[in-house]
């Protein structure tokens, strides 16, 4: 159902962004807090894109890419896939990337 409704968003609103993330994930998900990256991504953001692609986990999707971690929420209690959001979080915060 998330993947649906997560298709459904992007597709009738062409967003420049769009994540999923776990309720409980929220307050750690990145240090930086305009932008959140969960186990389901998308972005249009060309400088964005490119760490995204550093994971190796990105596909072409409509518009943009997107970053899939994981089938859901139960991914992020994977402490790799914690590792993983962290070093994806500071990557964004180096300059000229989301600000």
């Amino acid at each position: 159902m998330v993947h649906r409704l997560f298709d459904y968003f992007i597709e009738t609103y062409n967003p420049l962004k769009c994540t999923v993330y776990g309720s409980d994930q929220s307050l750690r998900i990145s240090p930086q807090p305009n932008y959140a990256i969960g186990w389901l991504n998308y972005t249009r953001e060309a400088k964005v894109a490119e760490i995204f692609a550093r994971t190796g986990k990105t596909v072409p999707y409509r518009a943009g890419t997107l970053l899939k971690l994981g089938d859901d929420a139960s991914v992020l209690s994977d402490p790799k896939i914690d590792a993983e959001l962290k070093e994806i979080g500071e990557a964004l915060w180096l300059p000229g990337v989301t600000r």
